[in-house]
């Protein structure tokens, strides 16, 4: 949702509602009041979801819920956290590519999804140098109002009580425009062998392709082959294999992130010295050969299986 030319408007808005008071309360005074009450306080806003939660005793929960409600409905947004914020950002900015893999994951980004997409989107110096307390003010309103709100407690109360409190508090609260549909991405994915040049002792790789929906009928049949194949840590094949017998890497392994409203993406990873990286490759790839034709044993389902359910 965030305009075009403004990306990280959405992580600065979650932050500057925490931050940035409300309407009875400065930042600093706030922040004491919550203290005050022990009262653990957060705001976020990701690609997909918002939220705010707080976290308090029930002998004050009166008080501490009304600042909180407060903070999300009427955040005050003081214009001196919002410059703290962006200069915490900037900062960021200048030392990303410092990282070989922020590096890597950020490309793997752009080809998985596209740049437009907001899952592909990265955050630059203009677009963070344009945001105004006024673009976070509003995209706060777009966003946090009762008719894309779900409230969940849980704690020592009644439930009858509770429910009566929370009608209360948010009846006067003005529904807005409701949030549509999660968009999916147009881009083409376009296989192929990329690479980013960085002088480093050593080399990130990433071997991923998109993947599947999180309702598809083989989804979990699909989360425990990765958890055999990568997932599972040193109980997985691609760990034992590139890690444990060759000694190639300490970090290896794969993931499955399916998505609801589109295919997420499979990627395995692993972290070698540039001479290794090409044994390290060929190994990852003998592993995706033998799991797509080789049927895998049952103790390695049985043990993947009881660890999910656990």
């Amino acid at each position: 949702l965030e305009p075009k030319g403004k990306a990280g408007l959405a992580s600065m808005t979650g932050q500057l509602i925490r931050s940035g008071g409300n309407s009875e309360f400065g930042p600093s005074e706030l922040d004491e009041e919550f203290d005050f009450l022990a009262a653990n306080v957060s705001a976020t806003v990701g690609g997909t979801t918002s939220n705010a939660s707080i976290n308090c005793l029930t002998s004050n929960f009166d008080e501490a819920f009304g600042m909180f409600l407060d903070m999300v409905k009427t955040p005050r947004l003081d214009e001196a956290r919002l410059e703290v914020l962006r200069s915490q950002v900037l900062e960021g900015i200048k030392t990303r590519n410092d990282d070989g893999l922020q590096i890597a994951l950020r490309e793997m980004g752009f080809l998985m999804w596209g740049e437009d997409h907001f899952e592909g989107r990265v955050v630059t110096k203009q677009s963070i140098e344009s945001i105004t307390v006024d673009d976070i003010r509003a995209f706060h309103n777009r966003i946090f109002h009762p008719g894309n709100l779900m409230i969940s407690v849980t704690g020592d109360f009644e439930e009858s009580e509770m429910l009566s409190m929370l009608e209360d508090a948010v009846a006067s609260w003005d529904v807005g425009e409701l949030a549509g549909d999660v968009p999916a991405p147009t881009h083409t994915f376009k296989p192929g062998v990329y690479y980013y040049e960085k002088d480093q002792p050593q080399v990130q790789v990433l071997i991923g392709h998109r993947g599947i929906e999180r309702d598809n009928p083989d989804a979990i049949d699909v989360s425990i082959m990765n958890d055999i194949l990568g997932g599972s840590g040193f109980t997985s094949r691609i760990t034992n294999s590139v890690r444990t017998r060759e000694g190639l890497a300490y970090t290896a392994g794969s993931v499955f992130q399916n998505r609801v409203d589109y295919p997420g993406i499979f990627m395995s990873y692993f972290f070698t010295k540039t001479p290794t990286a090409a044994f390290a490759t060929k190994l990852v790839f003998d592993e995706f050969d033998k799991i797509q034709k080789e049927a895998a044993s049952t103790e390695e389902i049985g043990i993947m299986q009881n660890s999910a359910i656990e």
